[in-house]
């Protein structure tokens, strides 16, 4: 039963046995869940956000279906689930591969499933008054059920009407899988067949006929299915092969297992297994895996098998031949007191230094007495301190200081700075010693050094070096505000603009200007004076601020100073000193300023101060405010009569409603030029002639004619307006007005009635335009022949490919022209159609193709024209072709005419091909065109564009090697940015390989290649995945990485074992364990064994040994971790082999010395149940009595309290030393039943007692 615990909370119990088996939290409210109807083994929920999810209740998986869900609900009787999400219909018919989902287009809202009389549909209320059907494959629904009620071969008979696809592939799939685990042999053979796994399908049929033949004369197949050779069997096919290794063992068939392993190439399993049962061949099955390992080329392991037999010096041959030279030098490091022999050193030694282990390369070189060798080992290897002892140890004093330099470069290199200075000291290099003091922060280190090497007068071929840490010593001592030091730093490196500017900053004028005058230039002084004069402009200092801005040439910022200030005379004066060109702007923003404050005096002040015609911005003033008295004296004294003039017109207009009045008005002040020009301007022309007429202005009469012409020419009355022009004797004007609207008969009847020639030929030309645009070039010719202008026409037809049009006209009308015009048809050249301008290069006409400009250029070509038919070929380029062609326009045409025939403009070419090239994205052919100029770097980026990562390298190296090692590098960035790693590693960039495996989580292809090609860093990023296993939660795998590349013994993998071996640990269940449980229990136990036992083959190998002989502090709590692991497995061995009980009673006993590690209610509970089953029911009632006061104190620690006087004389951890679980272990029934039997023994005893 599933239901809602809280609102983001779902529980599932099972009724029957009335316990809960999973509780689901959730992020969000949670409005809707049902179980599947079939097996209630599946829960469908939705949230409040519509999210609709599936949870598995036996493999406690939750799975995202979909993420907006608006309708859900299981087909009735079957496990097939219907969803909406937005417009789609969702049917998972197989709900075990949520991946598999089939989708319908629909336009409502599903109503209900309805599945009845044989078929299922899906009702959708598309309208109101529509609903609608949507069938579902009833074939499908029938194989969900059949699958869950285990009706395999109903499941197969659905199936096998079905056509194959990724659904049914699915179905049959999840068949196969759920008839296996059935042990339905037939039905799971049927189905990997079906999937085209044959060699699934073909060992099923062999485990059939091997089932048949263990049933013997019953022939019953079932019954042969429980016998141990074929549940083994079945166990390797699904590669459970700890699980067919204990089917074996069980029933005492201990050769079938070792030939398993064997089968599968697991010899190491196969010895452990007959080692630990005293096979007899043991001997026979290591050397056949050595025989396997050498031929399979695993030399390495071999090595190690050879190790551990004592063949030292084979396993040494084995490590150095597999590459592992580390691995040869540990084993002679190891076993010392072996005698090998100088040419095995030799070897080991040329094998470390190939590798880069040339500390240890050093070590061997010295044990063989070789000083010069071992040496150089020493310091390639940076184990200088080693270098040095061999130096004094052999009398080599002089090769000291240089080793010490050497070691202080390496350790500034990893910013050790303060071991550098010692060492750059014994050194006798001072300056290195003093850079090392300021890299590392130790200022007065730094300053008593720099003060000892200053006063031995260096030579002068270090003061560059020392004036740069002068500087950086000065730098510190100012920002400490230790101004004198600094000074003195500053001065001596030379940086008086430094020292200036820290008194500056520091508020000391008198200081700085002193050190200025003394040590600065003019300009940096000026600079200086503009600081002071800011600081004086702050203070209120304004006269002695300007003066300093004054001196320093900065007029800008007193002027500034002064306007802040509104101090404008001053401003003034010295704008007008110094500044004049902005005096007017001055003038004028300082008017505007005065106007928005309504201070029209001042305002009129500065505008009428100003140059120009500043002054109308007064006028302007008093006009928008109304003030028209003061505007007409301001412009009448300014602006002369038109100013005055304008402002009264503007008067007239702000004061008269009627256009007559106003310009009466206007005609009032004498003013009559101005009242006729106001009416036209209002389009008035009666009342102009009337103020004509009146006021006696009848010479302005013509002109109100014209304006009156013009405004009819605007509205398009064309005849009223030729009639005005005419009144005015301005026929050229009607003329214009009809050659503007192409009325080209007016216009000529206009011209012959004014008798205007030159006018006439004017439109005859302008029509003749106008025919040519429309294409009638017949009419056009005679009219441009009419007005005598035949050259016009030639030129059209020129331009039209007109020739022989061109020459009949010239032998008519222009014969002049006949000869250049021959020679043009001749030549097919076309020339500019205008002789009157300078001469133009020949161009073909507009509009022509792509093939007309390739054959123009050709013929250029022919005619030996080289240079314009390169010209022409460029011209080309860039038409609208496809790329292919302008490549072969450019490369087989430009390119050629310029390399054959013109050697002076190849460069120019090339390098202009190549970039159209580059442009259309053809990189190859451009990379070689710009490698043909010898511009190498614009070659490389096509190429590099182009992906030839390869050419692009060779061609750096060959022509530009500086940028090699950048192509380089790029080469190696595109490689990781497009996954490529396994190139990466081909090219024997093994840490950059390393690193990106790493970041792209493919640990065992990082692992593998830093095994076997950088093994100085297979520890680190061993350590790297081990930590990702234990933060993902699975320290059994991180456990067997490091039984795999391990162990380690630094500090950082202490704390690693410490944390995997305490979640490992805190899973312990009492009683019975899981076969996967003990294994990893195993691991751990093997793994703590080794780290702890170290190398050294004296040191204790049992976990007893260890305890006893555990000496070092940081390793106690371990030792801790391996006895509880080896009490833990020790204890399922035993239960699961049948062994003497009282080991188990013991072994959970002793774990309740450790109950600070392992949880402490198990641990009770486990060793009260173990002394039960044995017998022991005092000891039994001990501790579980103490396990019911734990529970109760888990339960209620507020209240509870745990007397423990019974274990005062016991090493068991007091409950008050410990922290307690959350909870408490096991259910409430486990807990009942413990408390009853307490009880019960409680009652006994005191019935015994009495």
């Amino acid at each position: 039963m599933a239901f809602l615990f809280d609102a983001n909370t779902i529980r599932v119990n099972d009724v029957r046995q009335a316990k809960a088996l999973a509780t689901i939290d959730h992020d969000c409210k949670i409005d809707w869940l049902s179980l599947n109807p079939g097996t209630a083994h599946r829960l469908l929920f939705r949230d409040k956000r519509h999210r609709l999810y599936l949870y598995d209740l036996q493999k406690h998986e939750r799975l995202a279906l979909l993420s907006d869900c608006n309708y859900v609900n299981w087909v009735p009787d079957s496990d097939v689930v219907v969803a909406q999400s937005r417009d789609e219909l969702c049917v998972w018919y197989s709900i075990a591969t949520p991946d598999r989902i089939t989708k319908h287009a629909i336009k409502g809202d599903i109503e209900d499933i309805i599945r009845a009389n044989g078929r299922t549909v899906v009702v959708v209320d598309e309208s109101p008054n529509n609903q609608v059907e949507y069938e579902l494959d009833e074939a499908l629904i029938n194989f969900s059920a059949s699958v869950e009620r285990g009706h395999f071969a109903m499941a197969v008979d659905v199936l096998e009407y079905l056509p194959l696809g990724p659904e049914t592939t699915g179905m049959w799939r999840q068949l196969g899988l759920v008839a296996l685990n059935a042990l339905c042999l037939p039905v799971a053979e049927r189905c990997y067949a079906v999937l085209g796994e044959v060699e699934m399908s073909r060992e099923l049929r062999k485990i059939q006929r091997l089932a048949r033949s263990c049933a013997g004369d019953v022939k019953d197949i079932d019954s042969g299915l429980h016998h141990p050779t074929v549940m083994a069997a079945i166990a390797v096919m699904k590669k459970q092969f700890s699980i067919a290794e204990e089917v074996y063992i069980e029933h005492g068939h201990l050769e079938d297992a070792i030939r398993m392993y064997q089968s599968i190439h697991k010899y190491d399993e196969a010895i452990r297994l007959a080692e630990h049962h005293c096979y007899p061949d043991v001997m026979r099955l290591k050397t056949e895996y050595l025989q396997w390992l050498l031929q399979t080329h695993q030399e390495d392991l071999a090595g190690d098998l050879q190790e551990r037999e004592g063949n030292y010096e084979k396993a040494i041959a084995l490590f150095l031949k597999s590459g592992m030279a580390a691995r040869a030098a540990s084993v002679v490091a190891k076993h010392s007191q072996m005698n090998y022999s100088q040419e095995l050193l030799q070897k080991i030694a040329s094998s470390l230094k190939a590798v880069g282990c040339d500390g240890k390369a050093g070590e061997l070189y010295e044990k063989m007495g070789m000083l010069q060798p071992a040496m150089d080992s020493y310091r390639r290897g940076h184990a200088y301190h080693r270098a040095i002892e061999l130096a004094t140890k052999h009398g080599q004093f002089a090769a000291v200081p240089m080793l010490h330099e050497e070691w202080g470069n390496h350790l500034m290199d990893n910013r050790q700075y303060e071991k550098a200075i010692e060492h750059f000291s014994q050194a006798k290099k001072p300056l290195k010693a003093v850079d090392a003091a300021v890299q590392g922060r130790q200022w007065p280190r730094a300053e008593h050094l720099l003060g000892v090497f200053e006063a031995s007068a260096p030579d002068a071929s270090v003061i560059p070096e020392l004036r740069v840490l002068q500087e950086k010593l000065g730098d510190h001592f100012s920002s400490t505000r230790q101004h004198q030091k600094a000074e003195r730093c500053f001065l001596s490196a030379g940086a008086v603009h430094k020292c200036v500017q820290m008194y500056i900053t520091a508020q000391e004028h008198e200081q700085a200007s002193k050190i200025a005058k003394a040590h600065m230039s003019q300009k940096d002084r000026i600079e200086l004076y503009t600081g002071l004069a800011e600081k004086f402009e702050n203070e209120g200092n304004t006269s002695q601020a300007e003066e300093l801005y004054i001196v320093a040439n900065e007029y800008d910022l007193a002027i500034e100073m002064y306007r802040k200030n509104e101090d404008y005379v001053n401003m003034i004066r010295l704008i007008r000193k110094h500044r004049p060109e902005i005096l007017d702007d001055t003038y004028r923003t300082l008017g505007e300023q005065f106007e928005s404050k309504g201070n029209f005096s001042k305002a009129e002040k500065y505008f009428c101060e100003g140059s120009g015609t500043m002054w109308e911005s007064a006028v302007s003033m008093y006009r928008r405010n109304g003030r028209w008295e003061d505007a007409k004296r301001v412009s009448k004294a300014c602006g002369g009569k038109s100013a005055f003039e304008k402002v009264v017109i503007e008067h007239a207009q702000a004061s008269c409603r009627d256009s007559m009045t106003a310009a009466r008005m206007i005609a009032s002040t004498g003013l009559i030029d101005a009242a006729i020009d106001h009416s036209i301007g209002l389009e008035d022309y009666s009342g102009a002639m009337t103020i004509a007429e009146e006021f006696g202005g009848q010479h302005r009469i013509p002109d109100i004619h014209l304006k009156r012409a013009m405004h009819f020419e605007d509205i398009g009355r064309f005849a009223d307006a030729e009639a005005e022009f005419l009144l005015a004797s301005k026929p050229k004007e009607a003329i214009e007005m009809y050659t503007h609207q192409k009325d080209w008969p007016a216009a000529l009847r206009v011209a012959e009635i004014s008798n205007d020639k030159d006018s006439t030929t004017s439109i005859l030309e302008a029509s003749a335009r106008d025919l040519i645009d429309q294409g009638r070039l017949g009419e056009a010719e005679n009219a441009l022949i009419e007005a005598g202008k035949p050259q016009v026409i030639v030129e059209v037809y020129l331009a039209h490919d007109m020739h022989q049009e061109a020459v009949r006209v010239c032998r008519s009308h222009c014969p002049n022209l006949l000869s250049e015009v021959m020679k043009y048809s001749s030549s097919a050249d076309t020339m500019s159609s205008s002789q009157q301008a300078s001469p133009q290069r020949p161009r073909l006409p507009a509009g022509s193709s792509a093939r007309d400009l390739v054959a123009h250029a050709k013929l250029l070509e022919e005619a030996g024209e080289y240079s314009k038919a390169i010209d022409a070929y460029l011209e080309v380029s860039n038409a609208d072709l496809s790329a292919e062609q302008i490549e072969n326009v450019l490369v087989d045409s430009a390119v050629r005419v310029a390399t054959h025939f013109l050697a002076q403009r190849y460069t120019e070419v090339a390098n202009k091909a190549a970039k159209r090239l580059e442009s259309l994205g053809r990189f190859g052919i451009a990379a070689e065109l710009y490698e043909s100029t010898d511009r190498i770097r614009e070659a490389v980026d096509c190429l590099v564009k182009a992906d030839e990562w390869e050419r692009a390298i060779e061609l750096t190296k060959q022509k530009l090697p500086s940028i090699t090692a950048s192509i380089e590098e790029q080469h190696r960035a595109a490689l990781v940015k497009s996954g490529k790693t396994d190139q990466l590693a081909g090219r024997g960039d093994t840490v950059h390989a390393l690193d990106a495996y790493a970041r792209s989580n493919e640990w065992m292809k990082c692992l593998n290649l830093a095994e076997t090609s950088a093994p100085q860093h297979l520890q680190h990023y061993v350590l790297q995945y081990v930590k990702v296993l234990i933060s993902e939660d699975k320290s059994n795998e991180a456990c067997n990485t490091l039984l795999r590349y391990g162990p380690y013994n630094d500090p950082e993998s202490m704390q690693i074992y410490r944390v995997m071996a305490s979640r490992l640990i805190s899973n312990y269940t009492p009683v019975a364990l899981e076969k996967d449980y003990e294994t990893d229990i195993l691991h751990l136990r093997n793994l703590l064994l080794k780290v702890l036992s170290g190398h050294d083959s004296s040191s204790p190998r049992s976990p007893s040994a260890l305890m006893k002989a555990a000496t070092r502090d940081d390793a106690n709590d371990l030792v801790e971790y391996l006895i509880v692991a080896h009490l833990i497995w020790i204890g399922s061995v035993c239960r699961n082999n049948a062994i003497d009980g009282s080991i188990i009673c013991k072994a959970a006993v002793s774990l309740c010395r450790y109950c600070n590690l392992v949880p402490v209610d198990r641990v009770f509970y486990n060793a009260g149940f173990e002394c039960k089953r044995c017998g022991d029911i005092s000891m039994a009632f001990f501790f579980l009595n103490r396990y019911l006061d734990l529970v109760d104190a888990i339960r209620d620690p507020d209240s509870a309290t745990i007397d423990n006087s019974d274990f005062l004389d016991t090493d068991i951890p007091s409950p008050y030393d410990i922290n307690l679980p959350h909870a408490v272990h096991g259910d409430d029934h486990l807990v009942e039943e413990a408390r009853d039997w307490v009880c019960k023994e409680a009652r006994t005893r005191k019935q015994g007692d009495v």
